[in-house]
């Protein structure tokens, strides 16, 4: 049975607050102390509502679907880019999808010979990333972008990247509450899991994963999974300028997610811990659908 959402991190983002600290976020690939990274990481999590006020749930946030998302309203089977058969264009094995990682601060264009428009970097709040490439032409690849806002994407000359590839892909459906986690195009795992409350839905979009954080405390399992959604709904939390969708444990929810799912958070996905464990190899630029 649905339960009403809480904030059940705020004992983190207490312990944060007493401390004196209340930074902005780090503009993405801004050098940053070891100090200000790991202030920045637990305050991003209570942003997305990941921290603890009681031990019975956690409160997350939603992240609205980007604007003209063409995300399909029923689970479907997954693809990633397909097959390149043009030998001017980078190879793309059936059930993968390409990454990409800047070699350091690079133009971003808004389309191929196009204007520049942006600098883009392998880091995203100080933590190294991978882009999931979505389209290329020869000598340029179209990436997902992780900062706001949602759905942003740009071009990248290809020569200013190193080229890679992940077999993973996740779907979230909302209507079900149920993860599917894909491994080279074949379903490895479905999972009940809880999903945003009515108040506070998980919207649907295309996002990735921009790396793994460990654990504030082992009620979220063996690591928080950072995505690229941000929150519409969470503009500041605790004074930090963003709401971050992240995928961890059940934060004493366990039972409440079952065997079928349930509506409990503010927007994050929060799983079954012997589910969660089942992630732990996804790579930073596997894409998640997020679906009705």
């Amino acid at each position: 049975m649905p339960r009403e959402p809480d904030n059940s991190d705020l004992a983190l983002q207490t312990m944060v607050s007493r401390d004196g600290v209340r930074r902005g976020a780090q503009t993405p690939g801004t050098p940053a102390t070891t100090a200000v990274l790991v202030v920045s990481i637990m305050v991003l999590w209570a942003a997305a509502g990941c921290a603890r006020q009681s031990e019975a749930s956690v409160g997350d946030a939603e992240i609205p679907a980007p604007a003209g998302s063409s995300i399909p309203v029923t689970s479907p089977a997954p693809t990633n880019t397909a097959p390149s058969r043009d030998p001017k264009l980078i190879p793309v094995e059936e059930g993968t999808t390409l990454t990409a990682t800047p070699k350091g601060k690079v133009p971003g264009y808004d389309g191929p010979e196009g204007t520049v428009t942006q600098q883009v970097t392998d880091l995203y709040y100080d933590r190294s990333t991978k882009l999931p490439v979505i389209d290329q032409v020869p000598g340029w690849l179209r990436v997902r972008l992780a900062p706001k806002p949602n759905g942003s994407t740009v071009w990248l000359r290809a020569a200013d990247v190193e080229v890679g590839s992940t077999p993973w892909k996740i779907v979230i459906n909302l209507t079900t509450t149920h993860l599917q986690l894909y491994e080279h195009g074949e379903q490895v795992l479905d999972a009940p899991v809880g999903v945003g409350a009515d108040a506070t839905p998980t919207a649907t979009g295309e996002f990735f994963v921009t790396f793994m954080q460990p654990a504030p405390s082992s009620s979220y399992g063996p690591w928080v999974m950072v995505t690229s959604g941000h929150s519409n709904v969470i503009q500041v939390w605790e004074g930090f300028p963003d709401g971050i969708l992240a995928i961890h444990g059940p934060v004493g929810a366990e039972g409440v997610i079952g065997n079928t799912g349930a509506r409990l958070s503010n927007g994050c996905i929060r799983m079954r811990l012997e589910d969660q464990k089942k992630l732990t190899e996804v790579q930073p630029g596997s894409p998640i659908w997020i679906i009705a």
